[in-house]
């Protein structure tokens, strides 16, 4: 009987995981249309594709902090420290403590007030799908992870509906991102509405709730800055080739090609979510083979996907660059490629990141994604200086090497820590 219940459960799993991936991808990829319908509609030389991606680049950052990569500690916390509505309101305090960041962010590189506003509203849109961040969670702790896959995948679909029709009409970036703004707070109050009808009164707190909300910042501390490690890896070295070169076309191609192997690294989250509180589990059993095989299976999965997207790259890419954006961006889409092995090494990283997570080892968390930023900062701008965009790939590959070098280590040093465990207390059991 409990093995049919393990398979059960076990395809519950995987199910939920194919779902949730697949309407994340979906979503994104909508995202992604957009920049991609960005040049095509407006038609200004990638200027728009350009300040579409300095949003997209803050927007990293400030996506960092709204959700404060709580997902892996939220869905691993089997023992319930935190109730659902700590998070919740948890997440409203980092949203409105995002776009605080996000303004100054904007103030210190100097944009103009087109590109400010297109910031402030692709950010406030962005903000509300933050939350949705935290609401998903609670959704999947009430066994609704189902319900909130299908409003994702239709929040995509309108919103690049919505997106297209208007900038088509107005051929204006400004306005097209203002109407997703307003979207963004619409959709989320729908999601609020279907939330508290799948999962009961998740908004309600006790005496002194708030206060344990805002402990969440303090606990979940190292997780956040192991978000903002990785957000910052990614969009720093962007923000710098446009403050070094003031090359916004330029940007704008780099930004298109990568915003599509992004979809990888999205994926990964998606994917990685229902199997966390495996993780979690494996741990308190002291299992470490249960804890290598589903780690192992989530490297095999991400590198499978990323080795078909680096294929279909190698032999469908230009073909399918120009098809889109005519022969002028065949010059940059040799870049195509090896932004999909960074968006795969970034994957890898987020795995054995979010295992530790899982299992609470904050202190080799920071270490191994600290000592990669680390890295990145202080050689970005020699790389970029002398390689100009080849630079930027260059730190990539430094900085998420070093941290997987790093956080294959730990993972390693617990699992054997682990075994050395069982083994002395099958010993003194014998």
């Amino acid at each position: 009987m409990e093995q049919i219940d393990n398979k059960v459960e076990k395809k519950k799993i995987a199910k939920e995981a194919i779902l949730n991936a697949t309407s994340n991808l979906v979503f994104l990829f909508c995202l992604w249309l957009m920049t991609m319908l960005v040049e095509l509609i407006i038609k200004d030389e990638f200027y728009s594709a350009g300040n579409f991606t300095i949003a997209i680049s803050v927007s990293a950052v400030m996506t960092a902090i709204a959700t404060y990569n709580i997902g892996s500690f939220f869905a691993s916390d089997i023992n319930n420290e935190f109730d659902d509505c700590h998070y919740f309101y948890f997440g409203g305090f980092s949203c409105l403590l995002s776009m605080i960041v996000g303004v100054v962010l904007c103030f210190i590189y100097g944009y103009g007030v087109e590109t400010f506003l297109i910031v402030i509203f692709y950010n406030i849109y962005k903000m509300f799908d933050n939350y949705s961040y935290i609401t998903r969670i609670i959704f999947h702790r009430h066994n609704k992870l189902t319900t909130f896959s299908i409003l994702l995948f239709g929040r995509g679909i309108v919103s690049i509906a919505i997106f297209t029709v208007v900038a088509f009409l107005s051929k204006s970036l400004l306005i097209a991102m203002a109407c997703l703004a307003a979207l963004g707070l619409l959709y989320f109050a729908l999601e609020l509405f279907v939330l508290k009808k799948r999962c009961g009164a998740f908004y309600k707190l006790e005496k002194g709730g708030l206060k344990k909300s805002l402990l969440i910042f303090y606990r979940a501390l190292p997780v956040c800055l192991y978000g903002l490690c990785v957000a910052a890896m990614l969009s720093v070295p962007r923000l710098l080739f446009e403050n070094i070169t003031q090359d916004t076309q330029l940007l704008g191609r780099f930004g298109t090609m990568s915003s599509i192997t992004a979809l990888i690294t999205s994926a990964t989250g998606a994917i990685i979510l229902p199997f966390i509180p495996k993780f979690a589990h494996s741990y308190e059993e002291k299992d470490p083979k249960g804890l290598i095989k589903y780690v192992g299976a989530m490297v095999l999965i991400i590198a499978s996907l990323s080795a078909i997207a680096f294929l279909l790259v190698v032999f469908a890419g230009d073909w399918a660059l120009s098809l889109i954006y005519g022969e002028s961006i065949l010059s940059d889409s040799y870049l195509f490629k090896w932004l999909v092995l960074v968006s795969c090494l970034q994957s890898i990283v987020v795995i054995f990141s979010d295992t530790l997570v899982s299992i609470r080892k904050l202190k080799f968390l920071l270490i191994g994604n600290i000592a990669g930023f680390a890295t990145l900062a202080s050689i970005m701008y020699v790389f970029i200086s002398h390689f100009g965009v080849n630079g930027v790939l260059y730190t990539y590959y430094i900085g998420y090497g070093v941290s997987f070098i790093i956080l294959i280590t730990l993972f390693a040093i617990v699992v054997l820590k682990l075994v050395k465990n069982n083994r002395i207390q099958k010993q003194e059991n014998d």
